[in-house]
């Protein structure tokens, strides 16, 4: 297993500059795009996110409750969206009672949980019979390398392994769909090489000169073109490539009968 200090997400949340431009990023956005298209026809429900973090999923609505480990995630998701509700707790141990929620969202969550075993039983206790989750994972352990040690990542999924999981909790697995590819992978890679080098090197706030008002705008507007970009590359390397090398996911599962 590569060797590097893990980048936790409470450190990254706490940095203004992640916070402006996460929304922006390409795989959150094609993350989010796939997960939306499966509630396309889905009303009047309650639903469970787990592990939204600042940039959930879905919408801010009264019947959404957007949960999350990091209490100043959910501080920060507040401000941006009035309705819903926010809950800081483990994942593994939720706070609500059993077949509470008709729908259920965890995207990129589980393979940042230890007892992620823990965490299907308790999707599968508070998710109603009738209902359905939507999961999304890194796949494959041959992928495992540098940038998921440097977010946090305890493992990546084989499909046959995920599958056994699931079955054990007494799901069954509907659709499973490629979100991203090997260009997700290597994009990643460098990201995370080039963020630690740069975190490394960072000089001290007063040592830093004073920048020109329109840099902060400039470089942010260069960012969100570059992720349309690379977002249209990625879709298509997902659709390219054999499910077999996908490096993300996406799992539709229900309860068995």
């Amino acid at each position: 297993m590569p060797s590097c200090q893990p980048k936790t997400f409470q450190t990254l949340f706490e940095q203004r500059e992640y916070v402006s431009l996460k929304n922006h990023l390409y795989n959150y956005r094609l993350r989010k795009a796939a997960i939306r298209k499966q509630f396309h026809d889905v009303y009047c429900t309650r639903i469970l996110e787990i592990g939204c973090g600042i940039s959930p999923i879905m919408d801010g609505k009264p019947d959404v409750v957007f949960f999350d480990l990091s209490f100043t995630a959910i501080q920060i998701l507040k401000q941006y969206h009035e309705d819903g509700i926010y809950i800081v707790a483990d994942a593994t141990h939720l706070p609500f009672k059993a077949e509470m929620f008709s729908h259920i969202v965890c995207s990129e969550v589980m393979e940042h949980i230890d007892a992620d075993a823990d965490l299907i039983d308790e999707i599968a206790r508070v998710m109603k019979p009738d209902g359905f989750a939507v999961l999304t994972v890194p796949h494959r352990n041959a992928y495992f390398s540098y940038d998921d040690v440097f977010v946090g990542h305890y493992r990546r999924y084989e499909i046959a392994a995920l599958g056994a999981l699931l079955n054990s909790a007494g799901f069954l697995v509907t659709d499973m769909e490629k979100i991203l590819g090997p260009a997700e992978k290597a994009a990643m890679m460098l990201a995370t090489r080039l963020y630690a080098a740069m975190d490394g090197r960072k000089p001290e706030l007063h040592a830093m000169p004073s920048a020109p008002s329109f840099l902060p705008w400039l470089f942010g507007s260069l960012f969100q073109w570059a992720n349309i970009v690379f977002m249209a590359i990625a879709w298509l390397d997902a659709r390219l490539f054999p499910k077999i090398m996908s490096t993300v996911l996406l799992l539709k599962i229900v309860k068995k009968k």
